[in-house]
């Protein structure tokens, strides 16, 4: 084969391999992100599913302490009661007096009513062959006040409308409520806990079963996997398309440059056959100084043609390297890129994993904590509260897990809304004076009529939350200082929160690290403060996110002020 065409051969080649590779790479990347993403949707939906639940329980518990208010034993009270629990938009109510008599409303499932089905924490339940989310409250005479709405295919629907899911309930093994489009709801009732794919009916899917905390109900939520990978194989698709148009323009490149480096490589050489051809022809007629200087034209011409091979195996073996090179580094790529989708698909699991039974341990700790008060036993009441305190630390802590996962992952969503300021940061500092009156601190707060911003109003409560609780944490017999005003500019309104503290302050290397996760001002092994070091780097993240800025200035021992800066309105 001739040079030139052996060049345009390589070309090709070289460039099919590398579109090969890239093409697996981009594959294999797309599909690990795909099935990523449909498991973080599930994971959504359960946020989803627990708030819901928890707003509604929180919404029941207010109706039954209505209703449990005065004497609800006597005539006079069941009457009211008639008259009243429809109002509230109750589907089921149930009294029950010390002395055990139960009063059911509506009558007609008063059979399927008993002191079992009374539980004393938000849970869950079946009354009849229906679903029920209940709540029990205490009497003041002793009994207790449980309260209750359906769960049923319409409130299951609008829920997997919000989330873009597919949802079933199931009690005992039978599904009682479902919005499901792909497959029969019964043929969910086999699926785990655990977010995995899965094949039912057919259908691929990804599902996870989420058991409630009490009873054995379960909701099931699932996404049809091909639905989605319709839009992988397309992008798939392209990409091959492009690959083959590469190849086909690196073969006419190729082309040009081989008859541009080939024409002078070709002229050598025919010079040096015929420089070789009159040296011979010399030799065999004389051996006179003419044929000296052929033999030197021909010497010299050897060595330009030794020089040029030698080249010529040079660029051929630098060749091969980079290849080499190119193919270790897709690989390592390919490696990284996998690691870190299985670390944050662990993170994100784990984190819902915990969350389930933790909730679950609060609920229980503070209905006992409940009947330890009732019934006079104080001494373990103040056990129970440190239980409930190392158990809500434990919930703040996975939850800045899994809001770190998410924003390193790309899967932190903005729910702008507008909403007044002041009310959330006297909210946050009431709900903080606990922890900065243990450490002897004095909360100040300094907040001017900011009015009214619209941007994320779950993010802004958790970053002036988690500066301010940084700042009681450092500070011991000091002051925590929080300041709130709007200022106005050309580029619109901006709301400017600064959280001063009198506590340990920081060196300047400590504030070179201070937003860096998993990074404490105190990192020794001995250190004296709690905490895992996310919460400063969350609040960075947040405020990049909402187009905003956090600045940091401090002194050893003299304290530390964060100084927040957010536009009022944001920009969508």
């Amino acid at each position: 084969m001739r040079l030139g065409a052996r060049i345009v051969v390589l070309a090709v080649l070289l460039v099919g391999v590398a579109n090969f590779l890239s093409l697996s790479v981009v594959a294999l990347s797309l599909r690990s992100g795909l099935v990523a993403e449909l498991q973080a949707d599930i994971a959504k939906a359960e946020r989803v599913l627990f708030d819901r639940l928890e707003t509604d329980a929180a919404a029941l518990q207010g109706a039954a302490a209505v209703l449990a208010t005065g004497d609800v034993y006597t005539p006079v009270g069941t009457a009211r009661i008639d008259e009243n629990w429809e109002v509230m938009e109750l589907d089921l109510l149930v009294v029950q007096s010390p002395a055990g008599r139960v009063q059911v409303w509506p009558a007609d499932v008063a059979g399927d009513i008993g002191e079992a089905d009374l539980p004393g924490v938000p849970s869950v339940t079946g009354v009849g062959a229906e679903a029920m989310h209940v709540v029990s409250v205490p009497t003041p005479g002793g009994g207790r006040v449980s309260v209750g709405r359906r769960l049923d295919d319409a409130w299951i629907a609008e829920l997997a409308t919000a989330t873009d899911t597919e949802i079933a309930l199931s009690l005992g093994g039978n599904v009682v409520a479902a919005a499901m489009r792909s497959v029969r709801p019964d043929a969910l009732v086999t699926i785990e806990p655990g977010s995995r794919p899965a094949t039912i009916e057919g259908v691929p899917l990804v599902a996870k079963a989420i058991p409630m905390p009490r009873g054995h109900a379960r909701f099931i939520v699932a996404v049809n996997e091909s639905q989605a990978f319709a839009q992988y194989y397309r992008t798939m698709m392209g990409l091959v398309i492009v690959g083959i148009l590469t190849v086909v323009a690196s073969g006419a490149v190729a082309t040009s440059l081989a008859s541009w480096l080939v024409a002078p490589i070709r002229q050598v050489t025919t010079e040096a056959e015929r420089i070789a051809r009159v040296a011979v022809s010399a030799r065999m007629d004389d051996e006179d100084s003419d044929v000296v200087i052929a033999d030197s034209s021909l010497l010299e011409a050897a060595r330009m043609a030794d020089s040029l091979r030698t080249i010529i195996n040079e660029l051929r073996e630098a060749k091969s390297s980079l290849e080499g090179q190119l193919a270790a580094k897709h690989e390592a790529l390919g490696q990284a890129r996998r690691a870190e989708a299985a670390k944050q698909n662990f993170l994100a699991n784990m984190s819902h994993e915990l969350r389930t039974p933790l909730n679950a341990v609060i609920g229980y700790t503070e209905m006992i904590r409940e009947d330890c008060t009732r019934g006079g036993h104080f001494k373990l009441v103040g056990d129970l509260e440190r239980v409930l305190s190392s158990s809500h630390y434990l919930l703040d802590l996975i939850d800045d897990i899994l809001a770190l996962t998410q924003i390193e992952a790309g899967k932190m969503e903005i729910e702008p809304s507008a909403f007044q300021l002041g009310p959330i940061i006297r909210d946050v500092v009431a709900g903080i004076r606990p922890v900065a009156a243990k450490h002897a601190n004095r909360l100040v707060m300094d907040v001017d009529d900011v009015g009214s911003m619209f941007t994320d109003r779950s993010k802004v409560r958790q970053l002036v939350r988690n500066l301010v609780s940084n700042g009681a944490k450092f500070t011991t017999d000091g002051e925590v200082h929080v300041h709130a005003h709007r200022e106005s500019s050309a580029d619109g309104d901006e709301v400017i929160i600064v959280v001063r503290d009198t506590g340990i302050g920081m060196t300047p290397e400590q504030i070179r690290l201070v937003f860096k996760a998993f990074v404490q001002a105190d990192d020794s092994a001995t250190r004296r403060y709690e905490g895992s070091g996310l919460g400063l780097s969350i609040c960075h993240l947040f405020c990049e996110m909402l187009q905003g800025t956090l600045e940091v200035q401090s002194e050893v021992d003299e304290g530390t002020t964060f100084t927040v800066r957010l536009p009022a309105k944001l920009s969508l």
